[in-house]
C-alpha cells in the first residue's frame, strides 16, 4: 500500500523477458482531498523503490538474481486529477535527466479504468493505450 513507503507491494518478473524486475505500487488513496500528501507518500515511496534498484536491494528477495531491465508500476484504484499526471511528468523527466533510464525499462502508470498508462521507454515519455495487454 502506498501509505508504507518502505516496503515493496509487489516484485513480479515475466515468463517472456527473465531479465526484467517489476515493481509494482498499489495506491488505493482517494485523489478528491489531501493531494500534497498523496503526492508526497507516491513520491517517497517512488524514490525508494529507484533506490531498492540501484542498490540490488532487490537481490535478497530473489535469491540473488541479477536483473538488467527494471519496470516500475503504479496501479490506480481511484481516478487521479490533473496534480497527479503533472507529478508523473515531471518524475518521467527526473528519471530520465538523472540517467536511471539504462536501468528502468519503464515507469507505468495504470489508470483505475485500465485504459491508459504512461512509461518511460528507451528514456522516452509515450502514452500508450495498449501497455496493458503488453504486461499481462
Amino acid at each position: 500500500m502506498l501509505e508504507d513507503v518502505n516496503k515493496v507491494d509487489i516484485l513480479t518478473t515475466f515468463k517472456d523477458n527473465i531479465n526484467l524486475l517489476c515493481l509494482g505500487i498499489s495506491d488505493a488513496v482517494q485523489w478528491d482531498h489531501h493531494i500534497e500528501e498523496h503526492l508526497y507518500l507516491l513520491q517517497e515511496k517512488l524514490n525508494n523503490y529507484v533506490t531498492y534498484i540501484m542498490n540490488g536491494g532487490y537481490k535478497q528477495a530473489t535469491n540473488n538474481k541479477e536483473y538488467s531491465e527494471f519496470m516500475i508500476k503504479i496501479n490506480l484504484a481511484n481516478k487521479p486529477n490533473q496534480d497527479f499526471y503533472s507529478f508523473v511528468e515531471k518524475y518521467s523527466e527526473w528519471i530520465k535527466n538523472n540517467n536511471f533510464g539504462e536501468y528502468m525499462k519503464e515507469f507505468t502508470i495504470q489508470n483505475f479504468d485500465n485504459k491508459k498508462s504512461y512509461f518511460i521507454h528507451n528514456n522516452k515519455n509515450i502514452l500508450n493505450d495498449s501497455l496493458i495487454n503488453k504486461i499481462k
